[in-house]
């Protein structure tokens, strides 16, 4: 059945939307996961006045990061925020904190990714949304918006992260849910040549690689030699 075929039935349904809530989310959930955003925003304005809808916090979600896929950001912002006010949900309040700081507002952002350093605040079952990660997540997205000073608090507090476990090899890091090394690295570099001079980013890395084992320094120096 076409998008437009669909809405027109939703739309002229008299009966009880809870008695096909499973197929309007698999509906919603294939447009969106096949990558056709726009038809995903069009099948949740459909459900704008569903408040009982069974299915209305995740349709709302895929709405949300349908924008957020078409950098709509200050649309997705709007939804993760009034989802995020009624969910203490790591995801929900991961997607404010994203689409916040890509909007522009970094104050909301940062207020959102301070929830994470509070477990009464969010709570979820997603492994890779440790505070470590998370963490990661927000210092990209500053450095994207050229936050370059913001971004380098971020990686102090990932480096923190990194040298306070006993192994630094990405099988270790990964099962206890921290950024890897390089990766990190690699990924902060805009950050790093944009707020340290050349003598000041090799003395970062020596004192990195200084609390690491041997995984963790080979890690440092291919990093350093991409700056080469």
């Amino acid at each position: 059945m076409s998008i437009k075929n669909w809405l027109r039935i939703f739309k002229s349904k008299k009966q009880s939307k809870s008695a096909f809530s499973n197929a309007d989310l698999s509906l919603v959930a294939d447009a969106f996961y096949h990558g056709k955003y726009r038809e995903c925003i069009q099948l949740c304005k459909a459900f704008d006045s569903q408040e009982n809808h069974p299915a209305i916090w995740d349709i709302r979600r895929f709405n949300g990061l349908s924008h957020f896929r078409l950098k709509r950001f200050g649309s997705a912002q709007t939804i993760f925020k009034q989802i995020a006010a009624y969910s203490n949900n790591t995801d929900d309040w991961f997607n404010l904190m994203n689409t916040s700081v890509r909007n522009g507002d970094i104050e909301t952002g940062e207020w959102a990714y301070d929830q994470f350093n509070h477990p009464e605040s969010v709570k979820g079952d997603n492994p890779m949304l440790s505070y470590a990660n998370v963490t990661y997540q927000l210092m990209i997205a500053l450095q994207d918006q050229k936050h370059y000073q913001k971004a380098l608090e971020k990686l102090i507090v990932i480096k923190r992260y990194i040298t306070q476990v006993k192994a630094h090899h990405s099988e270790y890091l990964a099962a206890h849910r921290i950024p890897f090394v390089f990766q990190t690295l690699v990924s902060a570099k805009e950050t790093l040549v944009n707020v340290y001079t050349p003598e000041q980013i090799e003395r970062f890395l020596d004192d990195f690689a200084l609390h690491l084992d041997p995984s963790g320094r080979e890690s440092v120096e291919e990093f350093r030699a991409t700056l080469r």
